[in-house]
């Protein structure tokens, strides 16, 4: 049986890409002048959002105003386009923290949007600890490392809760098993069938089942 449960942020807990995705490329385009290229708009993945801008704004100075900036945006709509977890994603929180079972964030964004979320939404109470990605990429795999080493963990004692096929390969690179949500993006059910079997939950009702399936497994 799993000792821990690790959740996502965007896309598992919320649907959160729309605040941060419109208010990104809004503050990019103030300091631009020129609308980001769908190139550039697809490499918004990966790294944190200051990591994205340093990307895209080569001047260190312009860089780092932009993201405040952002910050600024983020904040402000906050309320407006993020109000809520997705329905049902509370309860599953509670019921874990009731069964005294450890429950961690890890999301690949900033720390500081991270913490303006978890304070609006009253959701600091429900994580054990809160670790964020990195400026230059995917971090999951080190951060999923640094959950065992700071927390007398194991691989194996792990079960992740992510949304992307990029959250499949990095658990499978140190061993964690995942289980995967596609409520935010339907059209990536078959895809990560193929590369994470039986364990791809389309709503919150499959994923609840699956998470107590993983916590009450026999050794």
């Amino acid at each position: 049986m799993k000792k821990a449960v690790i959740f996502d942020f965007d896309g598992t807990l919320c649907l959160s890409f729309p605040l941060v995705v419109s208010k990104m490329v809004e503050a990019i385009e103030e300091f631009r002048n020129v609308p980001l290229t769908e190139e550039e708009q697809r490499s918004i993945m990966g790294p944190t959002e200051e990591g994205i801008i340093n990307k895209i704004i080569s001047d260190k100075g312009d860089a780092k105003k932009c993201f405040y900036r952002y910050l600024e945006k983020y904040y402000e709509f906050h309320d407006e386009m993020l109000k809520d977890f997705i329905p049902g994603i509370r309860k599953i929180l509670e019921e874990l923290n009731n069964k005294n079972i450890p429950v961690y964030l890890l999301t690949g964004r900033s720390k500081e949007t991270t913490m303006i979320s978890l304070v609006k939404l009253d959701a600091f109470k429900y994580f054990k600890c809160v670790y964020t990605g990195g400026l230059e990429g995917a971090v999951k795999t080190q951060r999923l490392k640094e959950i065992c080493e700071n927390h007398n963990l194991k691989p194996e004692d792990l079960i992740y809760v992510g949304d992307t096929i990029s959250d499949v390969e990095q658990c499978k690179a140190v061993g964690v098993d995942i289980i995967s949500v596609t409520y935010n993006d339907p059209s990536i059910s078959s895809e990560l069938e193929k590369i994470n079997p039986n364990r791809v939950c389309k709503d919150v009702k499959e994923l609840s089942d699956k998470i107590n399936e993983f916590l009450n497994e026999k050794k």
